[in-house]
């Protein structure tokens, strides 16, 4: 018995042994890796969530400790969704509690992008530890309720300009947002008239009223071509996405602009209404940003009855291509203001202009394009020769040619023409064209119009200078037309030498530091997006791979704002774009600096184009450049 008390004493800290096991402790701590005893304290600290990974590589223990993570996040808040009462299971199927673990999965993908790391060795293993601040979780919520309200702002804007697809995609993308929060039904959004709205309720009432709103109908056929007429309470639709049935099956997604379209039914179409389908799910959109790419996997949108409409062609009548008398609107659906009433020239005597035209319009109405190529000179006739093999490009109904002065050229506006491509999201979709004649009444320039929309935020700036203007509208025109007709020399004529080109791309992050520009000290953010600055000719390489990859681009440009820098004739424009292609498509936010004080030469000093509102520094302006 002796034995056994004496091989066990009492524990206490004041006897000799105590002090010596203290002492060897302290001699031991420096040995321990430094990282490993942090990593201790944040472990032991109830402010942090934490997960912890094992591996033979530090790629593989990242991953583990990652995994480890998101299991602490997800088991944090899944208790607190709420499951909404109209969706008891998922969009496809799936009970509840998979479906808000779903709903929580998109979220701790965003938030891991916000972690901490810490390494270190532990004999022949790599260790890492992952944590966040459980504050930070509770931040990505608000976050995503802030991106949902900015949507929401950009689809009444949207709405208000009568751009129907965006105002769908906005309202699309919000109610997807609001959906994924922990308590949709608590959240609000205050319109300028301090009306506020709960989402859930008003945002897909908000997209039935837009699409109920849209009015379509058949304008005309010639052969299996049906233009159809598109209006947005009562005036012609900005810009609208929609697919249609042909007789044989859905077709892809065809684009309404300018209240105009073209859909191609199948050969031997006889029948008397046909079926059209509103887009608005948007489903590929916005792929770039990895979180609502997320989220739109998971809370796919609802189908609404106010989608379908059906198109009447019983009482249609063969079309008529005959050009309008010249000066006059004619039967067109774009609804611009006099030349006289936008501050422009008009043409006195426009009989010699308006030959050239109709001569053209003729060419691409019998398809002999090969007699109008006496209207051109060199340069014009090689970009009309691409614009005619340019997806299969037809000519619209009454077009309503109208005439002004820029410069020493006429320019020619109001003719509308139809694009179908046999590949991508998009088959068809049409473009205001704009033609560019010297005093010899002969064509040197083609483009594609930069839409009514878009045209008005530049011809209504009427404290500036004509020439600014149509300078202004004309280069914007030239820009976009280049893209789609991959016009590689044009473009490296409008970079200045030294341009600063900064494209922003959504990325997939781990642990990638900050990438710093120059750019007043301000610190680029490093939530998802990546900015990349090229110099002119790595910019003008990467388009040149770009071309090759694709069968045609184009273009859509929508909420202009436009501002005059300083004394000089250097302008910016920020404005809202979509980019198009037969293998990618985005949407995105470009930023142009033009220096126009070589009205001959417009050159672009600064390019830059970002996905969304940066979280750090919002969009792009010519501050930031200054």
């Amino acid at each position: 018995m002796a034995n056994n008390k004496t091989s066990n004493p009492t524990p206490h800290t004041g006897g000799t042994w105590g002090a010596k096991a203290v002492l060897i402790l302290i001699a031991l701590l420096p040995l321990l890796p430094l990282n490993a005893q942090n990593w201790e304290d944040i472990k032991n600290n109830s402010k942090y969530l934490v997960g912890e990974g094992i591996g033979n590589t530090p790629e593989e223990a990242d991953q583990q400790a990652l995994a480890n993570l998101l299991s602490k996040i997800s088991l944090q808040v899944q208790s607190n969704f709420e499951v909404i009462e109209e969706e008891k299971t998922g969009n496809d199927g799936t009970d509840s509690r998979t479906y808000i673990t779903n709903r929580v999965k998109t979220y701790s993908q965003g938030t891991l992008q916000n972690t901490e790391r810490m390494d270190w060795e532990r004999g022949s293993e790599f260790c890492v530890g992952r944590y966040i601040l459980k504050t930070e979780v509770d931040r990505i919520f608000q976050a995503r309720l802030d991106k949902a309200k900015e949507k929401v702002t950009l689809a009444l804007e949207a709405e208000a300009a009568g751009q129907v697809d965006e105002a769908l995609r906005n309202y699309t993308h919000a109610i997807a947002l609001v959906r994924s929060l922990q308590r949709p039904n608590e959240a609000f959004y205050e319109t300028p008239d301090k009306q506020k709205h709960q989402m859930m309720a008003w945002l897909p009432q908000k997209k039935r009223d837009v699409m109920k709103d849209v009015k379509i109908s058949a304008a005309g056929n010639s052969g299996n071509d049906i233009e159809l007429n598109v209006t947005f309470r009562g005036k012609p639709v900005a810009s609208m996405n929609f697919t249609y049935y042909d007789g044989r099956i859905w077709c892809p997604r065809v684009s309404a602009k300018d209240g105009k379209a073209l859909v191609e039914m199948a050969s031997g179409f006889t029948g008397k209404t046909f079926k059209i389908r509103i887009e608005h799910q948007y489903l590929t959109e916005d792929l770039y940003d990895n979180e609502l790419s997320a989220v739109m996997k998971v809370l796919k949108p609802s189908r609404f009855e106010e989608e379908n409409q059906t198109v009447n062609t019983d009482a249609m009548a063969s079309l008529s291509t005959a050009t309008v008398a010249p000066g006059t609107q004619g039967g067109g659906t774009i609804t611009r203001p006099k030349i006289e009433e936008a501050g422009l020239t008009p043409v006195a005597n426009e009989k010699a202009y308006a030959q050239t035209i109709e001569k053209v319009l003729e060419a691409i109405r019998t398809r002999n394009y090969q007699a109008a190529e006496p209207c051109f000179t060199t340069a014009g006739r090689e970009m009309y020769n691409k614009l005619i093999t340019y997806g299969a490009a037809k000519l619209l109904s009454n077009p309503a040619p109208v005439f002004h002065h820029n410069g020493n050229y006429v320019i020619c506006r109001g003719i509308q023409m139809s694009f179908n491509f046999k590949q991508g999201v998009r088959k068809s979709f049409v473009e205001e064209m704009v033609f560019t004649l010297d005093k010899q009444a002969k064509i040197s320039s083609l483009a594609f119009g930069l839409g009514n929309a878009a045209e008005q935020d530049i011809l209504c700036k009427g404290t500036w200078p004509e020439q600014v203007r149509t300078l202004l509208m004309q280069f914007m025109e030239n820009y976009k037309t280049a893209f789609a007709l991959k016009r590689l020399e044009f473009l490296r004529t409008i970079f200045d030498e030294k341009a600063v080109i900064i494209v922003g791309n959504e990325v997939q992050r781990t642990n990638i530091p900050p990438m710093e520009l120059d750019r007043n000290s301000k610190r680029f953010s490093q939530k998802s997006i990546q900015y990349i600055r090229y110099n002119k000719e790595q910019y003008l390489n990467k388009l040149e791979r770009s071309f090759r990859q694709k069968d045609f681009i184009n273009i859509h440009f929508a909420n202009n704002d436009v501002k005059k820098l300083g004394n000089e004739d250097i302008y910016a424009i920020q404005i809202a774009q979509d980019y198009y292609s037969d293998n990618y498509s985005d949407k995105g936010y470009l930023m142009l600096i033009i220096d126009l004080t070589k009205p001959e030469r417009p050159l672009i000093k600064v390019r830059t184009w970002q996905p969304d509102k940066d979280p750090d520094f919002g969009f792009y302006g010519p501050g930031d450049f200054s």
